[in-house]
């Protein structure tokens, strides 16, 4: 069952990746995918860590760009590699799941339960690390699962490679690598803990020591400010973060609730929340009445769900910022926590059970699901590339805060203005001089969404310094992002400041 369903799972991600046309691909891949995609074809055009030419661009994950770099930054090679890699996670998930006894029949329950899945099956395609990132914490999984406790140090070393590797791919993904060494520090015996411990930072350190050296050395600063660029502008515009941190816990707590909306992998999506309520009780329940072997089972998931617990703390409330792609790996954890509850309780039939509940899950999220349209506003942006392509001269210099499509479908520069993939907007957001940074960028033109400048980034745009514009067309589909179509405007600046 778990190879047919593998098969299977492949003929949606062939036709995701490879017939949609353009205007499809763009109303599942996200905005952010062609950041890496643009940023990719700068690198390989000899122009560097760049996404219009002449900023720096920090925001990004480096072992998944070193891939887009791979692939040239073409689309649909960068989707084939995600696709590629969701398969291959087929192969870590069953050892996993065989080790942790699960009989054969459960095992290829969820497999299958990954494999078909359609929340899985988008993200493998959507030109982010997404799928980069499940299949190494499937590999460190699989390790762990196997592993009794005793000292081994190359064995320590390549594990820490594997996480350290995990880091590249996503960079948030260091509160899983501080769990798993707590779980290797604690099931270590005494005599070998630091010993230990060492053996594991040896091979997870270095290669994010390096990036790190290099970061400071190209972009000066070991962290991008990207990763603060939306959050700043959430916490300084939404009408609950402003009203101080009881505001700001409110809104964060809201953001978590919707975003576990997004994954209904088991069933359908208005389940989820409570699903993963009753899983984590579930686990709770089980790490203290089972006995001492298969505890170590239940504190390797407790341990991991505390990182997933501090990852949704970060982005929902920290950060204001929580994408359902984020957590992937948090809702793999749920898979695997409840692969094991349903062993734990029905021994003897946990494969039909589970075979169960995935069919039902499966017949309810497949029909919402497919088509996917995750985004699909962003095909107005895509109409607005290709009318950039077609009617602006090969020099204009294109400003906006959507810019991925943008850039990559209208051969022209684009400069990013929401500071995701470009510091110096960033720093212009914070001293609220947009329309300056602007005109020093010689921006001709701004394509994007309306709110953008009417609503979320309006307090940052400061004095327009004999701005003058015009409308030059409009884009709307039908589904719009807040009601809004895209609007093309041509910008001049007077020479007065």
């Amino acid at each position: 069952m778990a190879v047919v369903a593998v098969i299977a799972s492949m003929l949606p991600r062939l036709l995701l990746a490879f017939a949609a046309g353009d205007d499809d691909l763009v109303r599942w891949m996200p905005d952010d995918a062609f950041y890496y995609l643009q940023i990719a074809r700068q690198v390989t055009q000899g122009h560097g860590l760049t996404f219009d030419g002449t900023n720096p661009a920090s925001g990004f994950h480096p072992l998944w760009l070193a891939w887009c770099i791979v692939a040239g930054g073409e689309v649909r090679t960068v989707a084939a590699g995600g696709m590629l890699l969701a398969v291959a996670s087929a192969v870590p998930l069953w050892k996993l799941l065989r080790r942790w006894q699960l009989p054969a029949a459960g095992a290829a329950a969820g497999v299958a339960l990954y494999a078909l899945n359609p929340r899985f099956i988008i993200n493998s395609v959507n030109g982010l690390e997404t799928a980069l990132v499940t299949f190494l914490w499937l590999i460190m999984l699989m390790r762990l699962a196997a592993w009794q406790g005793e000292y081994r140090v190359w064995w320590l070393v390549q594990t820490g490679m594997i996480g350290g590797g995990l880091w590249l791919a996503r960079t948030d993904m260091i509160f899983v690598l501080l769990a798993v060494a707590s779980y290797i520090l604690w099931r270590l015996p005494n005599e070998f803990r630091g010993r230990g411990l060492a053996c594991f930072a040896a091979g997870a350190v270095p290669l994010p020591l390096l990036w790190l050296g290099f970061h400071a050395a190209y972009f000066g600063t070991l962290i991008a400010g990207s990763a603060d660029a939306i959050p700043y502008v959430v916490r300084h515009t939404d009408p609950l973060a402003v009203q101080g941190w009881s505001g700001h816990l409110q809104c964060g707590l809201g953001r978590i609730v919707q975003t576990a909306g997004r994954w209904g992998f088991i069933t359908g999506w208005p389940l989820a929340l409570p699903l993963l309520l009753a899983v984590v009780g579930g686990m709770l329940w089980c790490l203290c009445r089972t006995a001492d072997v298969e505890r170590w089972r239940w504190r390797l998931l407790a341990l991991l769900w505390s990182a997933a617990a501090i990852l949704f703390g970060v982005h929902a409330v920290l950060r204001l910022h929580p994408t359902h792609w984020y957590f992937e790996t948090v809702a793999m954890l749920m898979l695997l926590t409840a692969l094991l509850l349903v062993r734990h309780c029905c021994p003897s039939r946990g494969g039909a059970v589970v075979a169960g509940i995935g069919l039902i899950g499966l017949a309810a999220t497949w029909p919402a699901s497919f088509p996917p349209a995750d985004y699909p506003w962003q095909r107005q942006l895509y109409r607005g590339a290709v009318w950039a392509h077609d009617r602006t001269p090969p020099d204009a210099v294109i400003g906006a805060f959507d810019a991925g499509i943008l850039a990559y479908y209208s051969g022209r520069k684009v400069v990013n203005l929401d500071g995701v993939i470009n510091d110096n907007a960033g720093r212009a957001i914070r001293a609220r001089r947009l329309f300056a940074y602007m005109r020093e960028q010689q921006i001709t033109h701004y394509i994007d969404h309306d709110p953008f400048m009417r609503e979320l980034f309006r307090p940052f745009f400061g004095d327009a310094g004999g701005l003058r514009y015009g409308k030059l067309a409009t884009f709307a589909d039908g589904i719009s992002l807040n009601s809004s179509p895209v609007s093309v405007f041509t910008l001049t600046w007077d020479d007065t400041p």
